[in-house]
């Protein structure tokens, strides 16, 4: 799914998730605005996009988001957001999570990063039943950029873009 193609934004009084064309590595962005937004703790007025999206036999899932690369500006803490299907517990996602040399210091993961214009974070959900569900993303940090999310329901091959987006019929 292309990050721009939610279903529902809930924005925060002084929070929107932006749309950016173009600039994703296949199709628009989504933003935090304002970029200099105060952390935020995942609850029911958290900034938050949701996806609709149907599976048809019961499964394991994977979800790989992929985001822009973004500076950790935040040092030692990483930068987080919040993941979940449904009404599972979110999990919290660092992007950061197990680097051991900084970025700043241009390792060869951000080195990667910054030359495919993607960064790649993963994230599994247990015993998803077929049917309907909603993918939920919640903004914790400000400074990321969303680009498209792919659901692994096994099988997966690796491209470089990922696969097309499945068509969605209301």
């Amino acid at each position: 799914m292309e990050a721009a193609h939610f279903t529902t934004q809930k924005a925060a009084a002084d929070i929107t998730l932006t749309v950016i064309p173009n600039l994703g590595r296949t199709a628009d962005a989504v933003m935090v605005e304002p970029a200099n937004a105060a952390q935020q703790t995942v609850g029911p007025n958290t900034p938050r996009l949701e996806y609709t999206f149907t599976i048809f036999d019961g499964a394991d899932l994977k979800i790989e988001t992929y985001l822009s690369p973004t500076l950790n500006y935040k040092k030692n803490e990483g930068l987080k957001y919040a993941i979940a299907i449904d009404d599972e517990t979110p999990q919290i996602i660092n992007i950061n999570e197990g680097e051991e040399k900084p970025d700043w210091e241009y390792p060869e993961w951000w080195n990667n990063a910054v030359t495919d214009h993607i960064r790649k974070k993963l994230s599994t959900h247990k015993a998803v039943k077929a049917g309907v569900h909603t993918l939920k993303i919640w903004m914790i940090d400000p400074g990321l950029v969303f680009q498209k999310f792919v659901i692994d329901k096994g099988g997966l091959k690796p491209s470089y873009l990922g696969p097309p987006e499945s068509r969605f019929i209301k």
